[in-house]
């Protein structure tokens, strides 16, 4: 028989496990949740940005689904804005050039990034703050030829073109030649000259292959590319401001952040380790060495303890 002070005791009992069932649901409620659809390109560093994002919100308690490495940029832009995928790491500027088809660059990332957030506003796309990391386009060399010819810079450049070789030779995609952002705008701003019968048309990548084997001694890229570390290259600094800024950021759709009002906070520490040395090392440790992008990531996040749960 059971006494008056044993069923209250019972029953304590029963709400206090209660209570701490709903503590725990409350404090695990983002595993409850709609699944977070994390994307990326196929290149290198997206393979390495989508995973480090999967494994930093599985640690979070998000539940998860995986579409990185889901094809190019474009295909990935597409996918967010028909709400097939729900987040990807992208550049501000190449946001503003590519997917948003503006030809004029910004050279501020500040102005890039709040011109960006406020036209994709309209889309459903809220873009979270940037991380630290800043890329640019940009002219690059060998490292070696650079160094013995003394080149750092896009002045620099612009001196050897003009008093040394007026037929330097320079590896363009076709669709940057005319751009005011592209090889034309270098031109006006850097006041020199590229001789049409010297350009070499192809791809980023292409380009990247042919200063490495010496037959541009410049090509248009990136100022943070795998390609640079695999063909050893060196991007020169624009002394004079030219290029698109470009500041790495998380773009989520609007609806998902709402759904989620934590996720942006959640986003907030591995946004801040995010530095260029930090892609940079672990773009080495994936291109060069030949680590899994996804073991790269885990590493990362485990020295920048953003794993624990």
């Amino acid at each position: 028989m059971v006494t008056r002070d044993g069923r209250r005791a019972y029953c304590l009992l029963l709400v206090a496990l209660m209570l701490g069932a709903a503590l725990t649901s409350c404090s695990s409620g983002r595993a409850d949740g709609a699944a977070v659809v994390v994307a990326s390109a196929d290149s290198p560093e997206q393979v390495l940005l989508g995973s480090l994002t999967v494994q930093a919100l599985k640690a979070a308690r998000y539940r998860v689904v995986d579409k990185t490495s889901l094809g190019s940029p474009w295909v990935v832009r597409r996918a967010l804005e028909a709400g097939n995928v729900d987040l990807w790491w992208e550049y501000t500027g190449d946001t503003w050039t590519v997917h948003l088809a503006h030809d004029r660059p910004i050279s501020d990332p500040a102005e890039v990034y709040e011109r960006v957030r406020e036209e994709d506003a309209a889309r459903g796309i809220t873009w979270l703050p940037p991380a630290p990391c800043l890329r640019t386009m940009g002219l690059v060399m060998a490292r070696q030829e650079a160094g013995s010819l003394g080149i750092g810079s896009i002045g620099d450049l612009a001196g050897h073109v003009a008093r040394v070789d007026p037929f330097t030779s320079l590896c363009t995609p076709e669709g940057l030649y005319g751009l005011a952002g592209g090889v034309r705008g270098i031109e006006r701003v850097y006041g020199t000259r590229f001789s049409p019968k010297h350009l070499v048309h192809g791809s980023i990548e292409e380009g990247y292959a042919r200063a490495a084997r010496g037959e541009c001694l410049c090509a248009m890229g990136y100022s943070l590319d795998a390609g640079l570390i695999t063909h050893d290259l060196v991007a020169l600094a624009d002394d004079r401001g030219f290029f698109q800024a470009s500041n790495l950021a998380v773009a989520v759709r609007t609806p998902v952040l709402e759904a989620l009002p934590g996720l942006e906070e959640d986003l907030a520490p591995l946004s801040a380790v995010l530095t260029r040395e930090a892609m940079t090392g672990m773009l080495r440790d994936v291109v060069v060495d030949g680590e899994k992008p996804e073991a790269v990531a885990k590493r990362f996040l485990g020295d920048h303890d953003l794993l624990r749960q």
